[in-house]
C-alpha cells in the first residue's frame, strides 16, 4: 500500500502509516544551543478503504518523543529542557469525506536532562486531542479541532489546526498547537532521490518549575528561517538537514495560572532575547 501521511497536531509530527524512527540535532551558534530530539511510531492497526478515491486509513498506533536542549549554563535560567512525551491515537474515516483523529498521552517538560528531575505533580502533565480533516482530494487535507491538557492543574481546551498538500512534484504543508507552536514548508520533488523544501519553524520548549515557590514554566521560542535538503536512500531511509537562520529567539517565565497566562509574564522575572544566528540541523528518518 501506498504511505499515506497525515499531521498529529498533537505533537507537531506526522502521523504515517507505516513505523517510522527519526532522529535529528540542531545547532544554534548563540549561547552554543545544541538539542537533540528523537521520535517513534508505531502502528499496532491498519486498515485502507477499497476503491476509496481519498486513500484513507483506519489507524492505531502508539508514539513517544523525546527532546533534550542545553546551552551555556546561566543562573537566571533553565540551561537545560528536557520533553519527553508519549501518546496512543486512533484514525478512522467519517462519512464520505472525513475522517477523525482522537489521541491521549502524557507529557513531562523539566528544566534538567535527567530522569530523576521527573516529578508527577509538578512537571507532568496529560495531554488528549480531537481533530476532524476534509479530504478535498487524495493530495489535500485540512485539519482543525482541539487539543486539551492540564497545563493550570485542570483540563483546558486550546485550537489546533493544519493543512497539507501532495502534488507529483510540489508540497506544502502548516501546522501548529497551543503548547508547542507552528511549523510550516514548501517544498519540490526533483526525482526519487531529492526533494528541497523551505523551511519556517516558530517551535516553543518548555520547562515547569518554581519561581518564588508559585508553580512556573519557562517558554523558549524560535523563529527559524531555512532550506532542507532531503536526501532520500533506498525504500526506508531519508537524511533531511537544514541549514539556515535563527531570526529571532526569546525566553520568558509564565506563571501557570489562567488569569495571568495570556496578558503578563511573571511578575520581576528576566526574559531572554537574542539577535539572529545561524542555524543548522541534520537528521536521519527510518520508515
Amino acid at each position: 500500500m501506498r504511505k499515506r501521511i497525515f499531521t498529529v497536531i498533537y505533537y507537531l509530527l506526522p502521523i504515517i502509516a507505516s513505523a517510522q524512527i527519526s532522529f535529528k540535532t540542531d545547532i544554534l551558534s548563540k549561547q552554543e544551543l545544541t538539542r537533540q530530539e528523537l521520535s517513534v511510531q508505531l502502528p499496532t492497526h491498519l486498515d485502507s478503504l477499497a476503491d476509496d478515491p481519498y486513500q484513507r486509513v483506519k489507524l492505531c498506533a502508539i508514539g513517544g518523543n523525546m527532546v533534550f536542549q542545553q546551552m551555556t549554563p546561566s543562573e537566571t535560567f533553565p540551561y537545560q529542557t528536557m520533553n519527553l512525551s508519549a501518546n496512543v491515537l486512533h484514525l478512522r474515516p467519517l462519512r464520505s469525506r472525513w475522517s477523525w483523529l482522537i489521541a491521549l498521552g502524557l507529557g513531562t517538560y523539566t528544566p534538567e536532562n535527567r530522569l530523576s528531575s521527573i516529578a508527577i505533580a509538578e512537571n507532568v502533565i496529560a495531554n488528549g486531542a480531537l481533530l476532524f480533516i476534509w479530504h478535498h482530494s487524495k493530495r489535500l487535507q485540512i485539519g482543525a479541532g482541539t487539543l486539551v491538557n492540564t497545563l493550570f492543574g485542570y483540563p483546558m481546551a486550546f485550537p489546533t489546526a493544519f493543512i497539507d498538500y501532495k502534488g507529483e512534484k510540489w508540497s506544502a504543508w502548516a501546522k501548529g498547537n497551543f503548547l508547542e507552536g507552528g511549523k510550516a514548508a514548501v517544498g519540490y520533488r526533483f526525482n526519487e532521490f531529492f526533494e528541497l523544501n523551505l523551511l519556517a519553524d516558530a517551535s516553543i520548549y518548555a520547562a515547569f518549575l518554581r519561581r518564588e515557590d508559585k508553580k512556573a514554566v519557562f517558554f523558549t521560542q524560535h523563529t527559524i528561517v531555512g532550506l532542507q535538503p532531503n536526501f532520500h536512500i533506498g525504500k526506508y531511509l531519508h537524511i533531511p538537514f537544514v541549514v539556515g537562520a535563527d531570526l529571532s529567539r526569546m525566553g520568558v517565565y509564565k506563571e501557570r495560572n489562567f488569569s495571568t497566562f495570556f496578558t503578563q509574564s511573571f511578575p520581576q522575572a528576566p526574559k531572554q532575547h537574542f539577535s539572529p544566528s545561524f542555524y543548522f540541523s541534520v537528521g536521519v528518518v527510518v520508515r
